[in-house]
């Protein structure tokens, strides 16, 4: 009589693997044919301003930096619309922990002015013009964006 509920036992646990065994093969190969969206790996996330700093080390200007090389590493005509919100987003944290720095700024008024994000680039390059008084780049770049655009 032990025999019979081992037997049981060993019924249900086989029967429960092949019914998994079925489901994982049905839904993989059903899975294949489902076409995929290409992902770029540039310009997806955006931490926040204290994990950037957290992560350079405390050094905001690092911090800064390293925003701008995620911006120039992004390929802006392989780019789609959507990224360019992010891009603004990174680059607005870039002004924010130095607003002085001038490939941010360049950038902004190359890449997200005529990518619809004119109201981030003209923030960026009203905050460059604002603390760097000595460099007139920032502010002529943001006369002109106004004027022209």
């Amino acid at each position: 009589m032990s025999a019979l509920p081992t037997r049981i036992k060993y019924f249900l646990l086989g029967s429960a693997l092949l019914t998994y065994w079925l489901g994982f093969l049905t839904t993989s190969t059903r899975l294949e044919k489902i076409r995929k969206p290409e992902v770029s790996a540039e310009m997806q996330v955006i931490l926040p301003r204290g994990i950037q700093v957290a992560l350079a080390g405390g050094d905001r200007f690092l911090a800064a930096n390293i925003d701008t090389f995620r911006t120039l590493t992004a390929d802006p005509q392989n780019q789609r619309a959507d990224r360019f919100v992010i891009q603004a987003l990174v680059q607005e944290d870039a002004a924010w922990l130095n607003p002085r720095h001038e490939d941010n700024y360049y950038l902004a008024a190359a890449n997200l002015a005529w990518n619809e994000q004119l109201d981030a680039a003209q923030r960026i390059l009203e905050a460059a013009s604002k603390n760097a008084p000595i460099r007139h780049a920032a502010a002529v770049l943001l006369c002109l964006q106004r004027i022209l655009l």
